[in-house]
């Protein structure tokens, strides 16, 4: 599963496992261990953020071991563009890759929305519209968004005015 920060993926998996018993690993958990022996046979097993591990040929014996094993694998990544290692490449190019896109500028109206009515802070659609065609498209710089203005209104204790979000929009 491919996708920038803030995108989902770590959720999207967290309800996979819950749903079908998957096993969460760690590289610092396993990076050690005898993999055939570890992977059972029919078992969901998860390993995130793959993009951040730099031993190559422990992600490409993994995989070989999940196969021997009969067990499946999901990896979750930023991207998968960073391996130089010719047989992995070659793997994970044979694999099954679901890919969470930036949001279009009306989801990210709507995802602002929804992430200021859990925070309790009503805006109006005046300034949701500003603020997301301010950011970047990106789940990460909606989230970021929120926690500013979640900030200033914390920090003021009123309802946030248009000028002020200019304000803080055109400083960051």
């Amino acid at each position: 599963m491919k996708g920038d920060d803030c995108s989902g993926k770590s959720h999207l998996l967290t309800i996979f496992a819950t749903d079908f018993s998957a096993d969460f690993l760690k590289y610092e958990h396993i990076a050690d261990v005898n993999l055939s022996s570890f992977l059972l046979a029919d078992r969901f097993y998860i390993l995130e953020d793959i993009d951040k591990i730099d031993d190559e040929k422990f992600l490409f014996h993994l995989i070989n071991a999940s196969l021997e094993a009969n067990s499946f694998l999901i990896f979750s990544a930023k991207s998968l563009s960073k391996f130089s290692l010719k047989d992995l490449k070659s793997r994970l190019g044979n694999i099954f890759t679901a890919e969470i896109k930036n949001p279009s500028l009306e989801s990210m109206q709507q995802l602002l929305v929804q992430s200021f009515s859990r925070k309790q802070i009503k805006l109006d659609n005046r300034i949701i519209n500003f603020i997301a065609e301010k950011i970047d498209r990106s789940y990460k710089a909606i989230y970021d968004a929120v926690k500013l203005v979640e900030f200033h209104n914390f920090k003021t204790g009123k309802t946030i005015t248009m000028k002020e979000v200019r304000e803080i929009f055109t400083s960051n």
